[in-house]
């Protein structure tokens, strides 16, 4: 049986007694009490204890302890020298305030990760957790978990033969999760904390890291370091030709090119004319396709109008058509918030209101709230609303004071993932089950972040082929995607014979929405003109070939590509003509040059 133990004990949000610091030297804190290695009855005291907590909770032979802390020099009385060693262990750590963490199992021991949390075992955790997780959590999982290694582990015993296998796998494990934290922050857009965790992970290798070199270089080039970024690439080729005998991976090379393109961007264009067959597609694009969506919405009107509470979102990726939803169920009239020049819209016998979220209030505590607090004292009748309480309860008690004097009303919140935490708490309350009677909330948002709770969930996707199909449009969909505002722009293109500047704008902001590594990703497949795959990808674009890979799926899943875990090509034909405007043709001609030597 391995000391190395595999963390069968499950993550506990609960505090407990003592945390043991297996990485650096040993520490064991309780309270404010804190246990250095020298702190233990004994140097086999510590080390015993150290083998118990690295195995994570599961038990150990005594056999296996006596063998790993004497060797071939054992004692007269082997076993009872260590049941006289784990004695004096626990009397120091009852006197510590820890009684029972080393508990007596058959034929060995175990140490209680009831009343221990040890950083090693929560390292391990934090890992597994990440593999299941959406990449920004992931992210900052990773970042916790490399984090807690503050040191190779147990390096107060730098001789000790039973922890050389542990410490080797450990150190191995905090480079994985290091360059895995650094490729996702790269997809994050997160170049600064990508170069750090690049850079942790080069340092912690035995042997030069070819993908911490790519990941540094490419960290470098996002943050603007060109001439920094050219030095180390330099480093890398002689370093790997040095150390390895090895050359720079493809990937890697394409850096070189990459760093020889001018880093300044085209202007976006005033105009343009698309070179795509648009006989298949209708004009004009009317509202479609959304029935069930729309039912759902009328319906929470209905509920307001007979006097409950209404809480519904609509959550879908940027382009879906989330606003022109609400706008078709309940109208495109708005009351900002603070005027009334704008007035209400009429929906059957409920008002509604029009809010939209901001980018610039996200940090700021209850400014939507606020704004929608001021949208309804607007309202003709509204009962008067003094200045906003500066706590999100005073919020709530105020917004549901002015809905008492007002007849159903509803309030219609675009963007509302930009909305700050205590505004959407504040919000829920007021709409959502057991809220102000005669009030409902619609809101629009996009799939990042937790759900909101206590709301009914309108999951808006493109329109599928069958969709498409039943409405006579399904040869649309090889050019539009199914995507609501490819179609408009469609419909433009055939009605004025080009794409407007608030169009193209509309249709690049979809594709930068999904991060700096995406639109990279976006533009490489443009200008391809054919499927590809994720490793040609990397290659076009000198990024690692699995964080082209996680990009790929996480733009699958705002309907801008078709990837099928092998090949990848853009959703729809007006999109990639979009983003071959905007980066110029010098970048599209050097991506098909390189495709063309990749082919050779």
């Amino acid at each position: 049986m391995s000391l190395l133990g595999s963390g069968p004990a499950p993550m506990r949000d609960r505090p407990l007694g003592a945390h043991v610091s297996l990485f650096g030297r040993v520490r064991v804190s309780v309270g404010e009490c804190v246990l250095d290695d020298r702190a233990f009855p004994s140097r086999k005291a510590k080390q015993v204890f150290a083998q118990l907590a690295l195995a994570h909770g599961a038990p150990v032979a005594k056999s296996q302890l006596v063998e790993a802390n004497w060797g071939d020099r054992l004692p007269r009385n082997p076993m009872a020298t260590l049941e006289h060693t784990v004695s004096i262990l626990r009397s120091s750590c009852a006197g510590a305030g820890l009684p029972g963490l080393v508990a007596t199992v058959h034929g060995g021991y175990r140490l209680d990760t009831s009343a221990a949390s040890i950083d090693t075992l929560r390292f391990d955790q934090l890992v597994r957790s990440a593999a299941r997780a959406t990449p920004s959590c992931a992210l900052e999982l990773l970042r916790e978990a490399v984090a807690l290694a503050r040191g190779d582990l147990l390096e107060d015993e730098p001789r000790a033969e039973w922890v050389a296998v542990a410490r080797g796998e450990y150190r191995h494990r905090v480079e994985r999760a290091a360059l895995e934290a650094a490729r996702l922050a790269l997809m994050e857009d997160e170049p600064a904390v990508a170069l750090e965790l690049a850079d942790h992970a080069q340092r912690l290798g035995l042997l030069p890291s070819e993908d911490a070199f790519h990941l540094q270089i490419s960290a470098r080039i996002r943050l603007g370091l060109r001439d920094d970024a050219l030095r180390l690439l330099r480093e890398a080729e002689e370093t790997l030709e040095r150390e390895l005998g090895t050359y720079l991976p493809p990937a890697t090379v394409a850096l070189r090119e990459l760093l020889r393109t001018p880093a300044s961007a085209p202007a976006r264009p005033r105009r343009l004319v698309l070179d795509v067959d648009l006989s298949r597609v209708p004009d004009p694009a009317p509202f479609v396709g959304r029935r069930r969506e729309v039912a759902v919405l009328r319906a929470a009107l209905d509920r307001v109008a007979a006097g409950g509470s209404a809480f519904v979102v609509v959550e879908g990726p940027a382009g879906v058509g989330k606003s022109r939803l609400l706008t078709e169920a309940v109208g495109a009239g708005t009351v900002e918030a603070g005027t009334v020049e704008a007035g209400t819209v009429e929906a059957g016998a409920v008002p509604v209101i029009r809010v939209a979220c901001s980018a610039s209030g996200r940090d700021l505590p209850r400014f939507t709230a606020v704004r929608v607090l001021r949208a309804l004292g607007a309202q003709d009748g509204a009962t008067a609303v003094g200045p906003p309480a500066v706590d999100a309860a005073g919020l709530f008690a105020q917004a549901a004071a002015v809905l008492a004097g007002c007849g159903p009303t509803v309030v219609v919140v675009d963007d509302l993932h930009l909305a700050d935490d205590e505004s959407v708490a504040v919000l829920a309350g007021l709409a959502g089950p057991g809220g102000v009677p005669r009030f409902g909330l619609l809101a629009t948002r996009r799939p990042e972040g937790p759900a909101v709770a206590g709301a009914d969930l309108v999951d808006l996707h493109p329109l599928t082929p069958a969709e498409l199909g039943a409405l006579g449009w399904a040869d649309a969909g090889s050019v539009t995607g199914g995507n609501p505002l490819v179609l408009a722009a469609c419909a433009e293109a055939r009605r004025t014979g080009a794409l407007s500047a608030a169009t193209i704008d509309a249709l690049a902001a979809r594709a930068a929405d999904a991060g700096a590594l995406a639109w990279e990703v976006l533009v490489l497949l443009a200008a391809s003109g054919r499927p590809v795959s994720a490793a040609e990808v990397a290659y076009l674009g000198g990024v690692a070939t699995g964080t082209v890979a996680a990009a790929l799926e996480e733009l699958e899943r705002r309907g801008l590509v078709r990837w099928d875990g092998r090949m990848a090509a853009p959703a729809d034909a007006v999109t990639p003509a979009v983003l071959l405007a905007v980066a110029g043709s010098d970048r599209a001609r050097s991506i098909r040059a390189g495709l063309a030597r990749l082919a050779g």
